[in-house]
């Protein structure tokens, strides 16, 4: 399972409705500012509530070789219906009766044409919400239509002060950035150039999004009453969309790493509410990824004409079964569409992981995969990343992740805005917050 959550918890009581603390759900330790008891209970009320896998359907590869009549036969013998074929991805999605998806697995793991079976894992995309309140006119951590370029070092640091999301004033090491300004001098992206980002969804309609959408489309409608929606109800994709990509050098908000390049949204997450206090109504909001979903937008993309995939998400400690008992495994129903996409030309980029721990985390140890652990303000990395050691160098490279402004659900800003009584025209201006975690390196 993949594991994060949203920025925005709300605490949904009268006259306390702006932001509850966010917590990381991956980080070994607690973000600054964090809890360790809270984090411990968010942790264990998604074990409780998140499932490990969908509960009635399975993916399966058939041998090589095994046609239209050899596939009916093991859908009969091992007693599934047959869904769908993913794309050019192999795999095939099948139903089973909900509950006993542990018995059909089994039925299908041991057909003489199975090439494998595995469940339709539920992942959580992975981040380290901040805290804290923006020191200007916001609330919750939210930015309202403020420019902020000199806030985002991780572009350019010359150790100038800047704002944290508790409202601190911070400097960084010079230096501590990927010289954005430079490479800006050669290229700043092209619109024929596509970036799908597998998330939450996208506010493609906000002002700093608007047109840079080329593609909205869902591979989640199965999931949620709000499935078919390739709009984000978390959050976290249209801050990793903003990263990338956002409009720049408009004067408003902030600017993205390939500002002249177009977005695909290919929503692979889901909303998912967390129960936190049931009886107060307190809530977190997580975003819920199913594999086949993953595997969906991949293929998608690789048939598609994009150039470019980012996947914000990594495998926490459930192994393929989603056996929270087991050791991490490498979906292979995954692995497989990342190795078509390959062969198509993509690039591939994935965030390392939250764990602060050397444990590969997939999909961002596959081979063909650029995987991105995060650092901070002064080059270090970032306490909650995870990292790769002498010998088994599955992380590719770091990048800023720690506290980093970017672009949010401009809904979230509407309604804190209205509830503070603060003038906000989503039509001119930005909405912002910062986050953490490799979420925010990869893209």
């Amino acid at each position: 399972m993949y594991i994060s959550v949203s920025h925005g918890a709300r605490w949904c009581i009268a006259l306390a409705l702006i932001s509850a603390t966010s917590l990381p759900l991956q980080a070994l330790g607690a973000p600054p500012g964090g809890n360790p008891a809270a984090l411990q209970q968010l942790r264990e009320q998604v074990r409780l509530q998140v499932p490990a896998h969908a509960p009635d359907r399975l993916l399966v590869r058939f041998r090589r070789g095994a046609d239209a009549r050899a596939i009916e036969r093991a859908h009969r013998r091992a007693g599934g219906l047959g869904l769908e074929s993913i794309g050019r991805s192999g795999t095939h999605l099948v139903r089973v009766p909900p509950g006993r998806v542990a018995e059909f697995l089994a039925r299908y793991q041991a057909d003489p044409d199975v090439l494998y079976a595995q469940t339709d894992e539920y992942r959580v995309i992975t981040y380290v919400p901040d805290e804290g309140n923006d020191p200007g006119p916001a609330a919750g951590g939210l930015v309202l239509g403020r420019e902020y370029f000199a806030e985002q070092w991780g572009l350019d640091n010359t150790g100038q002060q800047h704002s944290t999301a508790t409202g601190a004033q911070v400097t960084g090491t010079a230096g501590a950035d990927i010289d954005a300004p430079e490479a800006w001098d050669i290229t700043t992206g092209l619109p024929s150039v596509k970036i799908a980002v597998l998330d939450t969804g996208i506010d493609c309609s906000s002002v700093e999004h608007v047109g840079k959408c080329v593609e909205e489309l869902s591979f989640v409608s199965a999931w949620s009453d709000y499935g078919s929606d390739p709009g984000d109800y978390v959050g976290h994709g249209t801050h990793v969309a903003g990263i990338a990509a956002v409009h720049t050098d408009n004067g408003i908000g902030v600017a993205g790493v390939g500002w002249d390049s177009s977005l695909g949204n290919l929503k692979t997450c889901f909303a998912y509410q967390i129960d936190l206090l049931p009886p107060l109504g307190i809530y977190q909001t997580v975003g819920v990824c199913p594999l086949s979903a993953s595997v969906a937008a991949i293929a998608h993309a690789a048939d598609n004409g994009y150039h470019v995939v980012n996947m914000s998400y990594a495998t926490d400690e459930l192994d393929g079964n989603g056996d929270p008992d087991g050791s991490p495994a490498q979906p292979n129903a995954e692995t497989d569409a990342l190795a078509y996409a390959w062969s198509q030309g993509l690039v591939l980029v994935a965030s390392a992981g939250n764990n602060n721990s050397t444990a590969r985390v997939y999909p961002a140890a596959n081979t063909e995969v650029i995987a991105v652990a995060a650092t901070n303000r002064y080059d270090d990395r970032a306490a909650f990343s995870s990292f790769s050691v002498p010998g088994d160098h599955w992380v590719s490279l770091l990048a800023p992740g720690e506290g980093i402004l970017s672009t949010f659900r401009v809904t979230d800003c509407v309604f804190v805005a209205d509830l503070l009584g603060y003038p906000f025209d989503p039509l001119t201006e930005g909405c912002l917050t910062w986050q953490s975690g490799t979420s925010m390196a990869s893209p």
